[in-house]
Protein backbone atom coordinates (compact mmCIF):
# COMPACT_ATOMS: atom_id res chain seq x y z
CA UNK A 1 0.00 0.00 0.00
CA UNK A 2 2.91 2.36 0.58
CA UNK A 3 4.55 1.88 -2.49
CA UNK A 4 1.31 2.54 -4.28
CA UNK A 5 1.10 5.54 -2.63
CA UNK A 6 4.84 6.57 -3.37
CA UNK A 7 3.33 6.06 -7.04
CA UNK A 8 0.01 7.86 -7.04
CA UNK A 9 2.01 11.16 -5.55
CA UNK A 10 4.68 11.62 -8.29
CA UNK A 11 1.77 10.87 -10.46
CA UNK A 12 -0.75 13.22 -9.67
CA UNK A 13 1.67 16.36 -9.19
CA UNK A 14 2.39 15.60 -12.98
CA UNK A 15 -1.29 15.02 -14.06
CA UNK A 16 -2.09 18.50 -12.39
CA UNK A 17 0.73 20.36 -13.33
CA UNK A 18 0.50 19.68 -16.78
CA UNK A 19 -0.87 22.40 -19.23
CA UNK A 20 -4.24 21.71 -21.80
CA UNK A 21 -2.06 22.42 -25.25
CA UNK A 22 -5.52 23.50 -26.75
CA UNK A 23 -6.08 26.66 -24.42
CA UNK A 24 -4.05 29.77 -24.93
CA UNK A 25 -1.94 30.57 -21.65
CA UNK A 26 -3.09 34.08 -19.93
CA UNK A 27 0.45 34.68 -20.30
CA UNK A 28 0.37 34.47 -24.20
CA UNK A 29 -2.95 36.07 -24.68
CA UNK A 30 -2.72 39.57 -26.46
CA UNK A 31 -4.82 41.73 -24.34
CA UNK A 32 -7.60 43.62 -26.33
CA UNK A 33 -7.29 47.10 -25.46
CA UNK A 34 -9.53 50.23 -25.52
CA UNK A 35 -9.49 52.22 -27.93
CA UNK A 36 -11.56 53.04 -31.78
CA UNK A 37 -11.61 50.39 -34.20
CA UNK A 38 -12.73 50.60 -37.79
CA UNK A 39 -13.68 48.27 -40.71
CA UNK A 40 -16.29 45.86 -41.37
CA UNK A 41 -19.34 43.94 -40.63
CA UNK A 42 -20.84 41.18 -42.21
CA UNK A 43 -23.90 39.31 -41.96
CA UNK A 44 -25.05 35.92 -43.64
CA UNK A 45 -28.37 34.03 -43.42
CA UNK A 46 -30.43 31.36 -44.97
CA UNK A 47 -33.57 30.71 -44.90
CA UNK A 48 -34.80 27.10 -45.05
CA UNK A 49 -33.39 25.48 -48.44
CA UNK A 50 -32.00 28.41 -50.16
CA UNK A 51 -28.74 29.88 -51.14
CA UNK A 52 -26.89 31.84 -48.45
CA UNK A 53 -26.97 35.51 -48.51
CA UNK A 54 -24.66 38.20 -46.81
CA UNK A 55 -24.33 41.85 -46.69
CA UNK A 56 -21.44 43.86 -46.01
CA UNK A 57 -21.22 47.37 -44.32
CA UNK A 58 -18.54 49.47 -43.05
CA UNK A 59 -18.81 50.22 -38.93
CA UNK A 60 -16.65 51.88 -35.74
CA UNK A 61 -16.55 50.25 -32.57
CA UNK A 62 -15.17 52.28 -29.61
CA UNK A 63 -14.20 50.32 -26.41
CA UNK A 64 -13.69 52.00 -23.03
CA UNK A 65 -13.11 50.68 -19.58
CA UNK A 66 -15.69 48.94 -19.14
CA UNK A 67 -17.93 49.80 -21.83
CA UNK A 68 -18.55 50.19 -25.63
CA UNK A 69 -19.91 52.00 -28.65
CA UNK A 70 -20.79 51.03 -31.93
CA UNK A 71 -21.27 53.90 -34.64
CA UNK A 72 -24.06 53.48 -37.44
CA UNK A 73 -22.41 54.75 -40.65
CA UNK A 74 -24.89 53.22 -42.84
CA UNK A 75 -28.67 53.17 -42.43
CA UNK A 76 -29.19 50.28 -39.60
CA UNK A 77 -25.98 48.62 -40.75
CA UNK A 78 -25.14 47.83 -37.96
CA UNK A 79 -27.35 49.80 -35.85
CA UNK A 80 -25.72 52.17 -33.19
CA UNK A 81 -25.20 50.37 -30.08
CA UNK A 82 -23.90 51.23 -26.40
CA UNK A 83 -23.49 49.70 -23.34
CA UNK A 84 -21.28 47.55 -20.76
CA UNK A 85 -18.87 44.64 -22.36
CA UNK A 86 -16.55 42.71 -20.26
CA UNK A 87 -13.36 40.94 -22.22
CA UNK A 88 -12.06 37.56 -21.35
CA UNK A 89 -9.12 35.99 -23.24
CA UNK A 90 -11.22 34.69 -26.25
CA UNK A 91 -14.57 36.52 -25.97
CA UNK A 92 -16.94 39.37 -25.68
CA UNK A 93 -19.80 39.95 -23.99
CA UNK A 94 -21.95 43.30 -25.25
CA UNK A 95 -24.91 44.19 -23.19
CA UNK A 96 -26.81 46.94 -25.50
CA UNK A 97 -28.38 49.63 -23.35
CA UNK A 98 -30.02 51.85 -26.19
CA UNK A 99 -33.08 52.50 -26.60
CA UNK A 100 -34.57 51.59 -30.31
CA UNK A 101 -37.17 52.17 -32.40
CA UNK A 102 -38.67 49.32 -34.66
CA UNK A 103 -37.81 50.29 -37.88
CA UNK A 104 -35.07 48.01 -38.42
CA UNK A 105 -34.01 44.41 -37.90
CA UNK A 106 -33.56 44.77 -34.46
CA UNK A 107 -31.47 40.81 -34.62
CA UNK A 108 -28.72 43.18 -35.95
CA UNK A 109 -27.82 45.27 -32.86
CA UNK A 110 -24.70 44.14 -31.28
CA UNK A 111 -25.40 42.32 -28.07
CA UNK A 112 -24.81 39.08 -26.37
CA UNK A 113 -21.18 36.98 -26.77
CA UNK A 114 -18.79 37.14 -29.27
CA UNK A 115 -15.74 34.80 -29.43
CA UNK A 116 -12.39 37.15 -30.91
CA UNK A 117 -9.41 36.88 -32.33
CA UNK A 118 -7.23 39.81 -31.87
CA UNK A 119 -3.66 40.34 -33.81
CA UNK A 120 -2.67 43.89 -33.05
CA UNK A 121 -3.97 45.49 -34.93
CA UNK A 122 -6.19 43.63 -36.35
CA UNK A 123 -9.44 42.32 -34.37
CA UNK A 124 -12.22 39.75 -35.59
CA UNK A 125 -15.27 39.31 -33.83
CA UNK A 126 -18.22 36.49 -34.68
CA UNK A 127 -21.43 34.76 -33.31
CA UNK A 128 -23.47 32.29 -34.76
CA UNK A 129 -27.13 32.62 -34.05
CA UNK A 130 -28.62 29.23 -34.42
CA UNK A 131 -32.24 29.75 -34.08
CA UNK A 132 -32.52 32.42 -37.12
CA UNK A 133 -29.72 30.48 -38.82
CA UNK A 134 -27.57 33.90 -38.96
CA UNK A 135 -23.89 34.46 -38.48
CA UNK A 136 -21.97 38.17 -37.55
CA UNK A 137 -19.06 38.87 -38.23
CA UNK A 138 -16.71 42.08 -37.53
CA UNK A 139 -13.46 42.56 -39.27
CA UNK A 140 -11.87 45.47 -37.84
CA UNK A 141 -8.54 47.35 -37.21
CA UNK A 142 -7.40 49.56 -34.51
CA UNK A 143 -6.74 53.01 -35.30
CA UNK A 144 -5.63 54.57 -32.14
Amino acid sequence: MKNLLMLMIPLLILITSCEDANQPSVEDSITLEPGHYKGTYTYTWQIGSVDEDSVTCDTELTLFEGGYSIEEIQNNCPPHSAGPCEITPTTITFQDTVVHTAEFDNTLIIHGTYVYTFEDPALEMSQMDTSLNRKYVYRLTKTN
